[in-house]
């Protein structure tokens, strides 16, 4: 299959619906396949309308009829273009679903991926994003809704997915924002965290998802359905878009010094008579609202360095401001240090 993406919609012929093309694909609207599905029959016909959003003129095609034999109900329309509003509904009320194109001008994005925003024509182009397990990613989609903002409540997210149809065959991990409440189906494990939410800016609603992967997961395509409360449903699919790998073991990684590096302090006595300032010790070591540098300190002990590796640091200075050892046995510890180059 090329990377044209194909919408879809099931129809029970009890059911009305129209489509609405931009005006750049109302030449696409030519050629439907309809494949026969299972059911009980309903009705014989219906029809399908198309017009061009802005300019009626654009299309050179403003209604199709068909006749279906009686012995099915359902059936699958499949429309050639990448850009198509579907709308569905029963009965009355509102029948038009929500839109990634209406009211949306040049600099209005209706998705937004690990904080790049991205047009409605560049969803088949979209770079495969890779992200490192334990990772957060952010996903971000936009639609208005005719009948008001606030009439948009439910979102769903499919991953480790791909094509435009939701398979519901267990393989799918979906996140679903339903008005304020979060769901998760994860058959295979792969999300250690996620959270949703909705926000409304003027007349569009953006659903944020937030999710930490566990597990690896092949390229993916990602799926969002978009519902009003009539229930009238908006599908995207963004092909390729995202893979998640295994992390790398982090390289920060605390080097142990070896048995050779630690010097033997041997039971001491208190000094006699101090070798070097209490003051500027309390600030080494951090005894004090001021500080100065390792370096700083070696000079005033007349010690080459510039400096003192935190272990002899963190055990030796508590053990000379508690009286364990000496000042003469901490400078000649510190001397020794520095003879072997270790300062």
């Amino acid at each position: 299959m090329n990377k044209t993406s194909l919408l879809k919609l099931v129809v029970v012929f009890s059911v009305s619906f129209s489509l609405t093309l931009s005006p750049a694909y109302a030449e696409s609207l030519k050629t439907f396949a309809i494949n026969s599905g299972g059911g009980t029959p309903t009705s014989s016909s219906f029809s399908l309308q198309a017009s061009a959003i802005g300019d009626a003129a654009a299309g050179s095609i403003s209604s199709a009829s068909f006749k279906l034999d009686a012995g099915y109900a359902a059936q699958t329309i499949i429309i050639p273009a990448p850009i198509v509003t579907l709308s569905g509904g029963g009965g009355g009320g509102d029948k038009t679903p929500p839109s990634f194109t209406t009211t949306f001008s040049e600099s209005d994005y209706p998705l937004r991926i690990a904080g790049i925003d991205y047009s409605l024509v560049s969803v088949d182009d979209i770079p495969t994003h890779t992200i490192e397990t334990g990772q957060p990613i952010q996903v971000q989609v936009t639609v208005y809704e005719n009948s008001g903002s606030k009439r948009v409540q439910h979102a769903d997210m499919y991953v480790n997915q791909k094509g435009e149809r939701i398979l519901n065959d267990l393989t799918e991990t979906v996140v679903t924002y339903d008005s304020g409440n979060l769901g998760l189906v994860d058959p295979f494990g792969l999300v250690s965290s996620v959270n949703a939410h909705s926000s409304i800016l003027g007349i569009k609603t953006t659903f944020v998802f937030d999710v930490i992967f566990e597990k690896e997961i092949e390229t993916s395509d990602i799926l969002f359905r978009i519902w009003d409360m009539d229930r009238n449903a908006v599908y995207l699919h963004v092909p390729d878009v995202l893979q998640v790998i295994t992390a790398e073991p982090s390289s920060d990684m605390i080097e142990i010094p070896s048995t050779d590096d630690f010097v033997e302090v041997p039971d001491v006595i208190l000094d006699a008579e101090p070798i070097f300032s209490w003051g500027q010790f309390n600030e080494w070591a951090g005894y004090s609202s001021s500080s100065i540098s390792d370096d700083k300190f070696l000079n005033h002990l007349e010690i080459e360095g510039d400096s003192i590796p935190k272990w002899f640091k963190n055990n030796n200075a508590k053990w000379v401001k508690d009286g364990l050892i000496s000042q003469d046995v901490f400078v000649d510890a510190l001397n020794n240090l520095s003879e072997r180059g270790l300062l």
